[in-house]
């Protein structure tokens, strides 16, 4: 097998968003060492191509790792932050490569280092973004048993869970309904649904008053005409099609007028790839950030919608500033 081929048949392994990096490493010193490794445990490889996440202190990690290949997987990943052991080297292998993002792993580092994050990715078969996010959140990890968890290894819309729970229990908060644990990813979605019924019976009215008020120009603007085909997203720019939205989505978006007013917010109609509502955010610094990017009944987007979509506006918002159209920049 060339080494091209051996390159293409490990990262083909891994999520996309991860393949540059994972080819970039196998490529820089590739050896039989190198391949051997990935082989034996995709999950430690992907952690090796980002090593300088892990080691932002060293001028050159890749160098730094190739130098490590030959030692054991446990000093590796001792040298990675992790516990130095042989439980992190057979957890560290259960990881997802399709299913993890860098920010996860930085996560997963976090967990290993806490014995009570750490017993249940001992017996989990996977480990993967949702996992991740429910265990990280003391707030959801007290509210999770371990069969949900299990579930969650084995769904592909693993990353919405931590979020729902997180819209549950401010629903619940809002409308004085205690929570108790969750069993399954379907207990979550019946408590959902319920807690949205509610909600729904307490939309706001709409008032003639609301349209004297002007709402600003969108920061970035987005024609129509410049958007490629896969891609279709409107401003809101008045109160009537604020309104509008969070009937149609039964989202709480109608309660954000003041903010959307002020500048301080500005909401936007996605229609593709998926129905959904944006909503960008001036930071501290003055960028406009992507604050939320939901579904109807604030439901997560598939991760593409998100990548897709931040994609976009980040290449909208550059031409802006070229063009010196725009205050800032769109920093995703």
């Amino acid at each position: 097998m060339t080494l091209l081929r051996q390159i293409e048949r490990i990262t083909d392994c891994y999520s996309p968003a991860h393949r540059v990096a994972v080819s970039g490493f196998l490529g820089s010193r590739p050896s039989r060492e190198v391949f051997q490794l990935f082989d034996s445990n995709l999950g430690l490889g992907l952690l090796l191509a980002y090593c300088g996440t892990f080691r932002r202190n060293i001028r050159e990690p890749w160098d730094e790792a190739h130098r490590r290949i030959h030692d054991s997987r446990r000093y590796i990943l001792g040298w990675l932050g992790f516990p130095s052991s042989k439980s992190t080297v057979r957890i560290v292998s259960k990881v997802d490569v399709e299913r993890i993002s860098v920010e996860r792993c930085l996560t997963l580092r976090d967990l290993l280092s806490n014995e009570s994050t750490a017993g249940p990715l001992r017996h989990l078969p996977a480990i993967c973004d949702g996992v991740i996010d429910l265990l990280s959140d003391h707030r959801l990890r007290s509210l999770v048993t371990y069969s949900m968890l299990e579930e969650v290894c084995y769904r592909d819309d693993d990353d919405v869970f931590s979020d729902s729970i997180v819209r549950v229990l401010r629903l619940a908060e809002r409308h004085d309904v205690q929570v108790h644990s969750f069993s399954d990813c379907a207990s979550i979605e019946e408590m959902e649904e319920k807690l949205w019924s509610m909600e729904s019976e307490a939309m706001p009215e709409w008032h003639r008053h609301y349209n004297d008020i002007v709402i600003p120009d969108p920061p970035i603007s987005v024609p129509r005409y410049l958007q490629p085909p896969h891609i279709h997203i409107e401003a809101i720019q008045s109160p009537r099609e604020l309104f509008q939205e969070a009937v149609t989505q039964r989202n709480c978006v109608f309660r954000l007028l003041k903010g959307v007013t002020t500048g301080r917010i500005s909401i936007y109609r996605v229609i593709k790839p998926e129905r959904a509502t944006l909503m960008l955010r001036k930071s501290e610094e003055g960028h406009w950030i992507i604050s939320q990017l939901l579904a109807a009944r604030n439901r997560a987007v598939r991760r593409n919608t998100l990548w897709t979509i931040g994609a976009y506006l980040s290449r909208r918002q550059e031409r802006l500033m070229e063009a010196g159209k725009a205050e800032s920049i769109f920093d995703e």
